[in-house]
């Protein structure tokens, strides 16, 4: 399942233009040698991989690749704990937690049976694949927990 994404505009952007193909292959690789880095470390391994999914998307669709923001990853990770503790879909308050600057923030939010599942489930539907093909977002972070109901709660918190 998953819920409505929200969004906060600060200002509007032009749309940027494609990522030449080198570039955002060069940053799905270095995506990949991180996630063989953390082995030994499911959690971390769940947040890399779901991280590496929306840019497999991103680049089959011409955009550049999100890079790894601490920042949102552990706003989001924090947001996925809470969500996975209470087995329930909330969103958080995007601004908080996020140095001021940002141009744009979006969350997606959603539970299933592991991190591909709920990655479908976002692609599946208009408004988070929207959040995900987004052309003006430029780092991403993602949360991962597993609450006691044996769900994965996933957070993704993008950032221009």
């Amino acid at each position: 399942m998953v819920q409505r994404p929200r969004t906060f505009p600060m200002t509007s952007l032009p749309r940027s233009t494609r990522a030449p193909r080198a570039v955002v292959m060069a940053t799905v690789l270095a995506l990949a040698v991180l996630t063989s880095l953390t082995t030994g470390c499911e959690p971390q391994q769940d947040r890399t991989n779901a991280a590496l999914l929306v840019n497999r998307e991103r680049m089959a669709d011409g955009l550049v690749a999100l890079g790894w923001d601490d920042e949102l990853g552990n706003k989001a990770q924090a947001w996925a704990d809470r969500l996975a503790a209470a087995a329930q879909l909330n969103h958080s308050v995007l601004q908080q937690g996020v140095t001021p600057g940002w141009k744009l923030l979006g969350e997606n939010i959603g539970f299933g049976a592991d991190v591909m599942d709920v990655h479908q489930a976002f692609m599946n539907s208009p408004v988070h694949r929207d959040a995900i093909l987004e052309r003006r977002y430029r780092g991403i972070g993602v949360g991962v927990a597993t609450g006691a109901d044996g769900k994965s709660y996933v957070v993704q918190v993008f950032r221009a």
